[in-house]
C-alpha cells in the first residue's frame, strides 16, 4: 500500500509479451494498483495475463525496500458485457409496455440467454430470449402495480469466459384522476 520509486513500471502482459495495461506508481486508497489499458491493446475479451514489475526498483518511502523484477502467476481476466436499456422513456399505449435491451460486447460476448424477471417477493421469469445479431432483445411486459420493477439478466454461453450481467427497469403507471361527480 505504498508507492514505488519514481520510474517504476508495473504492467499487465499477455502470453505473446504484449503490454495490455500499465499502472501508475502509487496505489489507490484501498491499496490496489489501478491498471490503465495501453492503446489498441485494451482488454476487451477474456484473456490470460501476468502482472510484471519490469525492472528492479524499490519502495518510495524511507527506509526503501528493494524489489526485484518479477512476474506474477497467471491472472485470468474475465470480461462482462454492458447491458444497455433502450426501452422508451414513456409509453401511452394500452396494455403491455415495450422493453428493449442491448448487450454491448463483441460477437462472442453477445451469445447467450437474456431473461426478464418481475421483482416481488420472488423473481418471476417473464420472458427468455436470445439476442439478435447486434445484441438486441425486444419484448413487452404488463406492469402489475403502480410501480413494477423488472430485472434483465444476460447469461453468456458457458465456457466463453464472459461474465453474466444485469440491469433493472422500473415502470410507473401514470396516476389516475378520479372522475368528477
Amino acid at each position: 500500500s505504498e508507492c514505488l520509486a519514481e520510474g517504476s513500471d508495473l504492467r499487465l502482459v499477455d502470453a505473446a509479451g504484449t503490454i495490455r495495461a500499465r499502472s501508475g506508481r502509487c496505489p489507490n486508497p484501498e491499496g490496489m494498483f489501478e491498471m490503465r489499458p495501453v492503446g489498441a491493446a485494451s482488454i476487451q475479451t477474456p484473456t490470460r495475463l501476468r502482472g510484471v514489475i519490469a525492472s528492479p526498483t524499490s519502495t518510495a518511502r524511507e527506509p526503501a525496500r528493494r524489489l526485484a523484477a518479477a512476474a506474477s502467476n497467471t491472472v485470468v481476466m474475465r470480461v462482462g458485457p454492458m447491458l444497455l436499456n433502450e426501452s422508451p422513456k414513456s409509453f401511452s399505449g394500452s396494455g403491455a409496455f415495450p422493453v428493449q435491451f442491448r448487450v454491448s460486447a463483441p460477437a462472442a460476448g453477445r451469445r447467450g440467454t437474456f431473461t426478464i424477471y418481475r421483482k416481488g417477493k420472488t423473481l418471476t421469469p417473464i420472458a427468455r430470449l436470445r439476442p439478435d445479431r447486434v445484441g438486441r432483445v425486444r419484448t413487452s411486459v404488463s406492469p402489475t402495480a403502480a410501480a413494477t420493477t423488472y430485472l434483465g439478466v444476460f447469461r453468456p454461453t458457458a465456457g466463453t469466459g464472459w461474465l453474466p450481467t444485469y440491469s433493472t427497469l422500473t415502470i410507473r403507471r401514470p396516476a389516475t384522476t378520479p372522475a368528477a361527480p
